[in-house]
């Protein structure tokens, strides 16, 4: 990459101070150039490797000692006071002024340096605020005009709508006539979106004007059955709602151009094997009441059979564990459910008991490895603050107190406990785990 970096920009994107850039610049620690003005200059790739790898570590040189211990104030004399040694003095004190100095002023330009790119940030973002100010607004005026217009073609539709079939079919025009407009160009002349509008209506009436045909052949259909197969009242007869079913089906498959007379011969065909089978049936009644019978008893046993299991599945619940999903009690109920399906109707109680035991057993110790895995995460995030005292006594942190590191790694070490335990662990290897991924968050590892 082309290009150098200022110390506050480097800072900046590094999120640090611009005087710890400053210094790792003084320091050899990252490679950078220095200006004639005396202000370093970060290469563009310098500061990908920085943001990617991290900043290295800028070591410190130990205080002045003397006879083994630091001395503080001026430094003491090495030897007796003369003009030389003040005259030396002197000229110490005033490169020391002018090395001040000088910091100064690198200091001062690349403050300049910073509020002149604040303030052409500035600018550019009003800029980019304009623009979408008046796209914002180009858009809510043809918005509007295509509001306006497609709210006066709506009504126009729904007013096209005939008097019988109102309440039946306008909100399917509805949804259609909107999707037609959707597609119609706000620049197009009026007369080709009336149009547009024209033919959808049509088109959602045709399935409602032929829905219309069809009730009225069914109808035809029914009044011709034989009196007796006909219900009294409302209530049709089974023989009825068979024969009007059947003549429904028939006029499923016919063609979409075809006329009423066409389809109420469709229906009466329809019904004719009906009103035949129906002629046979009084023939059979007898037998039929004793095949009913039968029928009803076995009925009656697989009703006891399944109500013997229904309540064998509503034991289950009693025994779930507190704190269990709810989508996972369902989950055992419906293995339950299928364990029994595998069984023969009226299999003994406890071949159900057991089929059922057998099917839920692996959501229960599920359960038990989720709170045993929830009791040790628990567990280990209450050890973290004492253990984080304990490194924070062993190691520099950059001034970043025990419980500000407990803040920022408390999260992360909670994900990835969830992740690596599965609740089959014991306290002891937890606890060695949570220490390596306290010391890998604190990059101690």
């Amino acid at each position: 990459m082309d290009g150098f970096f200022s110390t506050g920009q480097a800072a900046r994107e590094l999120a640090v101070s611009q005087s710890r850039v400053r210094a790792l610049c003084e320091s050899g620690a990252v490679e950078a150039e220095s200006t004639p003005g005396g202000q370093w200059r970060i290469p563009a790739d310098e500061l990908e490797k920085l943001k990617r790898d991290g900043l290295p570590l800028l070591a410190r040189p130990l205080p002045q000692a003397r006879n083994g211990r630091p001395h503080q104030g001026r430094p003491a004399l090495l030897g007796a006071p003369s003009e030389r040694v003040v005259s030396a003095a002197e000229e110490v004190a005033i490169k020391e002024s002018r090395l001040r100095e000088r910091r100064l002023d690198r200091e001062l330009e690349e403050t300049e340096e910073f509020f002149r790119e604040r303030q052409d940030m500035e600018a550019q973002r009003q800029a980019e605020e304009w623009e979408i100010e008046q796209e914002r607004r180009a858009n809510a005026e043809a918005q509007r005009l295509r509001e306006e217009r497609d709210n006066r073609l709506l009504q126009y539709a729904m007013n096209s709508v005939p008097s019988e079939a109102r309440g039946e079919v306008e909100q399917e025009i509805h949804e259609h006539v909107q999707a037609a407009l959707d597609k119609v160009r706000l620049g197009e002349p009026p007369t080709v979106a009336q149009r547009v509008v024209d033919a959808t209506v049509a088109k959602a009436l045709r399935p409602w004007r032929r829905s219309k045909d069809i009730a009225r052949a069914i109808e035809d259909a029914r009044r011709n059955l034989p009196f007796e197969m006909r219900g009294f009242g409302w209530e049709p007869t089974g023989w009825e709602s068979q024969a009007c079913q059947s003549a429904a089906k028939a006029l499923e498959a016919v063609r979409p151009d075809a006329s009423y007379g066409e389809m109420r011969a469709i229906a009466r065909e329809a019904t004719k094997s009906f009103i035949v089978a129906f002629e046979e049936h009084k023939a059979a009644v007898a037998n039929a009441d004793a095949a009913q019978r039968a029928k009803q008893e076995a009925a009656e046993r697989t009703r006891r059979d399944r109500d013997n299991r229904e309540r064998l599945l509503r034991y289950p619940r009693l025994q779930f564990p507190y704190g269990m999903p709810d989508a996972e009690q369902q989950t055992a109920i419906t293995a339950s459910r299928r364990a029994f399906a595998a069984l023969p109707e009226g299999s003994p109680e406890r071949d159900l008991e057991a089929a059922r035991d057998r099917a839920i057993k692996p959501y229960l110790d599920a359960q038990t490895r989720r709170k045993r895995k929830e009791q040790l995460i628990a567990t280990s995030m209450d050890q973290i603050p004492a253990y984080v005292r304990r490194l924070a006594e062993e190691w520099d942190f950059e001034g970043k107190t025990a419980w500000t590191l407990d803040q920022e790694i408390r999260e992360p070490i909670r994900k990835a406990l969830e992740e690596i335990l599965t609740g089959d662990e014991d306290a002891g290897a937890v606890g060695i785990t949570l220490r390596r991924l306290v010391r890998r968050q604190l990059e101690l590892a």
